[in-house]
């Protein structure tokens, strides 16, 4: 159960030699994948992940502010409302987390 109390938890993959330690620690709040011997599998597999994941927020704030600095961001919105109303609704929901998550 994950620390919320809701689901399976967040996904930790690890790589290398000796996993067992991690992979002891399973279903105590977040999920351990385990995804070869090889050492970097799992960081690289962190790192496309993010690619996509902090690449789309990253893109989705710059549209949002270059809208805001050419004074577009109503007619913007209205656009987005009517064409992407899926993804807008995505960008409201991650957007005002990004600056906690550039912490980590």
């Amino acid at each position: 159960m994950a620390p919320d109390g809701h689901g399976p938890g967040p996904r930790f993959y690890v790589s290398g030699s000796d996993t067992g330690p991690m992979q002891a620690l399973d279903a105590m709040g977040f999920q351990v994948r385990a995804i070869g011997t090889e050492p970097g599998r799992a960081s690289a597999l962190k790192m496309c992940y993010a690619g996509l994941t902090k690449g789309t927020w990253t893109l989705h704030t710059a549209v949002l502010l270059t809208a805001e600095a050419h004074g577009l961001s109503e007619e913007l919105r209205g656009e987005f409302e009517y064409s992407q109303a899926p993804t807008y609704a995505q960008m409201q929901a991650q957007i005002p987390g990004i600056p906690a998550d550039s912490e980590r």
